[in-house]
């Protein structure tokens, strides 16, 4: 005889409140015990045992022998995940990978004596951020985290930084194995570059069948549309074989200037993060040659960008938009602006007679896609206090989680004495 045992109900905001605050933290303590017991593993064991332990794939094993790797150089940090509860083990993996990345260009007699002069500089930083940067409804986004990191990187070490760029600009490579070519493209800005011309043109390209499909006689006999991933494949093998077409690079670089004319220092792409003096010189250099190219001076007070009453935004708000949002602002969300539409934090009165909401740089957000959809049929709500610094969301439940803008203009925007006071 069995007896089923029914647990009292339980509403759907309670549950969302209990998994913020109480199972993703433990899920994290969870990934730190983890680490914990293979801190007492010997070193060249630990992947193997993360394997044996979690049953899961090597890829899985990797990133927990490289946090344990994290946690034995970094204590203080590895004290702050395993009190906070607000880091996993993706987080210690990250760390790892943006110091070690630098380790390819350093002769193997320094390696350990420069990886122990990263750490020292990155683990104060990162305990320092992440005490300042909130706690409970505030995810630790992973873009967030890779450009803090590299910012102190490119700060306190700008020499290796560099190299590390050329070493990687310089190390492309294409591999075949049967029907699969794997392309490596060196560095994260060529990849992040060529993947969003292929993307955009695959949109183009969608919306032209979609098209197409409408005004058949009989859709529902037409073969289903190819994915994008499918249009891109067919995009490049074209350009590749009989039918050539020109390919246009886009690439959005933020940086500093002293004459309002020439950048100067490193420089930020929404699309990968922090950039050396060399890489950014070229890319300026390329912008100011190109037919394509443009170099645009985007101020750093919000009473100088321009006001509309129409509901598209003018392009100079957009680009401040993405140098102050630099990723998608929904909670964990890491794409980057430049691949989101601009969203009315407030509904504009455009398309909600009965909201007010301006099209303004206070008013405008990053949203991809998809986390756009999911706030236009309001499954997730959000309002912002400050002027688009801080957005504060809402989930179906009545979860709450706030994100914080944090491109490379995002301070400037947050203290600028015309913007509006909390």
């Amino acid at each position: 005889m069995t007896t089923a045992v029914q647990s009292p109900h339980i509403g759907g905001a309670e549950v969302a409140r209990h998994v913020r605050d109480n199972i993703i933290p433990l899920a994290n303590l969870g990934d730190m015990l983890t680490v914990v017991g293979l801190l007492a593993t010997p070193v060249e064991a630990r992947i193997a045992t993360a394997l044996a332990w979690r049953g899961r794939t090597r890829a899985d094993a990797v990133r927990f022998g490289h946090a344990t790797d994290v946690a034995e150089r970094m204590p203080e940090l590895f004290t702050l995940a395993q009190e906070s509860g607000r880091l996993a083990v993706d987080h210690l993996d990250l760390v790892w990978s943006r110091i070690n990345r630098h380790m390819s260009t350093v002769p193997v007699s320094l390696t350990e004596e420069t990886r122990t002069g990263l750490d020292h500089v990155v683990e104060p930083a990162v305990v320092s951020w992440l005490s300042e940067n909130g706690e409970g409804t505030c995810t630790v986004n992973l873009a967030d985290l890779r450009d803090l990191i590299d910012a102190v990187l490119l700060d306190k070490a700008p020499g290796l930084y560099a190299e590390t760029a050329r070493a990687e600009r310089d190390s492309a490579t294409l591999h075949r194995r049967g029907r699969v070519l794997s392309l490596h493209c060196g560095n994260e800005l060529t990849a992040a570059g060529i993947d969003r011309a292929l993307t955009d043109k695959a949109k183009q390209m969608i919306a032209g069948l979609r098209h197409s499909r409408d005004e058949a006689d009989d859709p529902g006999a037409l073969p289903p549309l190819p994915t994008r991933n499918e249009i891109k494949a067919q995009i490049l093998m074209g350009m590749l074989g009989d039918d050539p077409e020109t390919l246009t690079v886009r690439i959005n670089l933020f940086r500093a200037t002293v004459d309002d004319v020439h950048g100067t220092g490193a420089a930020y792409s929404p699309e990968v993060g922090w950039l050396d003096v060399e890489a950014a010189e070229r890319l300026e250099d390329l912008a100011r040659t190109s037919p394509n190219g443009t170099v645009q001076v985007l101020p750093t007070r919000r009473v100088e960008l321009p006001s509309t009453e129409a509901y598209r935004w003018p392009v100079l708000v957009q680009m401040a938009a993405e140098s102050r949002d630099g990723h998608c602002r929904f909670p964990g969300c890491t794409v980057p602006a430049v691949r989101c539409e601009k969203d009315h934090i407030e509904n504009s009165p455009h398309t909600d007679p009965t909201s007010n909401g301006a099209t303004e740089l206070e008013n405008v957000q990053n949203l991809c896609p998809e986390h756009h959809r999911v706030k236009t049929t309001r499954l997730w709500t959000c309002n912002s206090p400050d002027g688009g610094h801080t957005v504060c969301w809402t989930g179906p439940n009545g979860e709450e989680h706030t994100t914080y803008a944090a491109g490379p203009l995002s301070h400037f925007y947050r203290d600028d004495p015309d913007g509006p006071v909390d």
